[in-house]
């Protein structure tokens, strides 16, 4: 699933896919000491963001959503909250649930996690291009 990602390091931020169930994908991102993206706090914020961006884009990728394998575009992030940074040397596990669809647009519900603790969560949108 990985290679439907137009990402490639140091952005690729989905390191492999766990499981998929339906309209749930989850995956996981290791945080190498020296990755490039890292600020001095770990992961956070909008790189959480395009972390589970990228897994919710592997399932609507595969097909997952029903469309078939293609490429989407993220065209909104909403109601994120950041309750923790992940650090360097640990492994973040990025789920991402389909909560609906409207023609070519598709909507997500995802959350990054180290363990039991919550580091982001919130709603995408993607749109995906016209057959």
């Amino acid at each position: 699933m990985l290679e439907l990602l137009p990402h490639r390091p140091p952005w690729s931020l989905v390191d492999r896919v766990l499981s998929v169930d339906g309209a749930r994908i989850v995956a996981e991102k290791r945080l190498a000491l020296d990755d490039p993206l890292l600020g001095p706090r770990g992961l956070g914020g909008p790189l959480a963001i395009e972390a589970v961006a990228q897994a919710a884009a592997c399932l609507v990728g595969a097909g997952g959503d029903g469309s078939g394998a293609r490429h989407g575009y993220l065209v909104a992030a909403r109601g994120w909250k950041f309750p923790g940074w992940a650090r360097p040397g640990e492994t973040v596990t990025l789920s991402a649930e389909r909560t609906g669809s409207w023609a070519n647009l598709y909507a997500f519900f995802g959350t990054a996690r180290v363990g039991e603790r919550e580091i982001a969560a919130g709603e995408l949108r993607f749109a995906l291009p016209p057959d």
